[in-house]
């Protein structure tokens, strides 16, 4: 009993570490909590593990990954139908407006309105990046 509570310690310092010094560096949010505004899969995962222990955890977490990805496809659809839309690519920066399309609270005005931030915020470099490594 006690390997098994040590190890699913680890697996949410595992967590908390990525959360707290990777996720804040990698440019991009988690796809699934973008298109469905739940919690990030991190979140999730650290919940999940926490309520069910590590092995169902990472059994849960896996689904919501595939899923994460699915939503991460939906994105990249999104994002080409502003880039047909608007006649641009869609990058970290929205042409006119100057804002990075990260941030929520600028919505590139009259360019493209709220639709560039929604289909931009996971958009670098020509590909969509979601939590799964999509």
């Amino acid at each position: 009993m006690k390997i098994q509570l040590l190890f699913r310690q680890m697996a949410i310092w595992a967590i908390n570490g990525y959360q707290c010094y990777l996720s804040p560096y990698k440019g991009f949010r988690c796809a699934y909590a973008q298109v469905y505004g739940d919690r990030s899969c991190s979140v999730y995962g650290k919940a999940v593990i926490q309520q069910y222990g590590l092995r169902t955890g990472i059994k849960l977490l896996n689904n919501r990954f595939q899923a994460c990805h699915e939503a991460m496809l939906i994105l990249k659809i999104k994002a080409d139908q502003y880039s047909d839309n608007c006649g641009e690519t869609c990058g970290r920066k929205m042409g006119s407006c100057g804002h990075d399309c990260g941030d929520a609270s600028h919505s590139c005005g009259s360019h493209c309105g709220s639709q560039a931030t929604d289909a931009c915020i996971n958009f670098s470099g020509g590909f969509i990046q979601g939590c799964c490594g999509g």
